[in-house]
């Protein structure tokens, strides 16, 4: 006579996969480093316990012990991470040759300017990487790639004034257990054109300093990431879209600029400086409506933290 699974059975299954993958995934750096958001959700494992206890006996038991089982271990995980994982400015800045894990593949690719250039529009693909985008260059684009996936593709078309690019990983054959790389890619653009940006990026850890560059129009999508973006006021408008997963995200927006948050914000810890809540997950700032330069944030998030800092 076969027996009905118990909600304890699933728990734990559901916990060692959970756990075994994560941990394999980071062998191989598809995790980024900052799990510091793990602090603001475990409540949640506490809510869904209650609700297992309420639910006992019912056909909805088994499933809240799966979310349940999936929650804890990515709550353990985040403890070990947080324990374990050294500083991100060293990570990031430091001397990546001391570690072992760093293979020193580098690749530079650039693109010239041209002074006809008036707009242009970027869209970077990219996986599991450590992204930076600050420094103003005298090019067009220049891109720093190193680590174990550093070989990136180019494309552009220039024409009547706009300059459209496309940054993004060429396929490569990857061994499963050959030794990780911990990947970086820096970017560097010219600071004057117009500029619509698009991210998309897989397990990354960013640093986006967009203050020397007009932006009119910022997508970001990537998982889970630990991502600081920083926004100047050159542009009037700038609307910026963000889809992310498990991840941190930090904005800083100047003083003068007026700025909206709104969009799906799920299960997310949110930080706001100088907002005021005026409906469901919509804020705004009270300097709106009579500033010039205005910040349009849309956000469609699962379990993740937000902070936006004015400066």
């Amino acid at each position: 006579m076969n027996k009905e699974i118990n909600g304890g059975q699933l728990f734990w299954g559901t916990f060692l996969l959970t756990g075994g993958s994560l941990f394999f995934a980071y062998r191989f750096e598809y995790l980024p480093y900052d799990w510091s958001f793990i602090w603001d959700i475990w409540p949640v494992a506490l809510i869904l316990m209650g609700v297992i206890i309420i639910l006992k006996n019912t056909v909805a038991k088994p499933v809240i012990s799966i979310l349940l089982g999936i929650f804890v271990a990515v709550i353990a995980f985040g403890v070990f991470a947080e324990i374990t994982f050294d500083d991100y400015e060293y990570r990031y800045y430091g001397d990546h040759n001391r570690s072992s894990r760093y293979i020193d593949n580098r690749n530079e690719i650039a693109e010239s300017w041209s002074d006809d250039i008036k707009f242009a529009e970027l869209e970077v693909k990219t996986g599991a990487s450590r992204v930076r985008l600050t420094d103003p260059t005298s090019d067009l684009i220049k891109v720093d790639s190193r680590g174990f996936l550093s070989d990136y593709y180019l494309d552009k078309d220039i024409s009547d004034g706009i300059a459209s690019l496309e940054l993004g990983l060429i396929d490569k054959d990857v061994e499963l257990f050959d030794e990780p790389g911990s990947n970086r890619l820096d970017i560097k653009l010219n600071s004057k054109p117009v500029w619509d940006i698009t991210l998309k990026m897989g397990a990354a850890e960013s640093y986006l300093d967009l203050s020397d560059f007009a932006v009119k129009k910022l997508e970001l999508k990537t998982g889970a990431s630990n991502t600081s973006l920083v926004i100047g006021d050159r542009q009037e408008r700038l609307d910026l879209k963000i889809s992310i997963g498990a991840a941190a995200l930090k904005i800083k927006v100047p003083d003068g600029s007026g700025c909206r948050i709104e969009g799906k914000m799920i299960l997310m810890v949110k930080d706001l400086d100088g907002f005021n809540k005026i409906g469901d997950n919509h804020y705004v700032t009270e300097n709106y409506d009579e500033s010039e330069k205005k910040v349009n944030i849309k956000i469609d998030g699962g379990v993740s933290s937000l902070e936006v800092l004015r400066y």
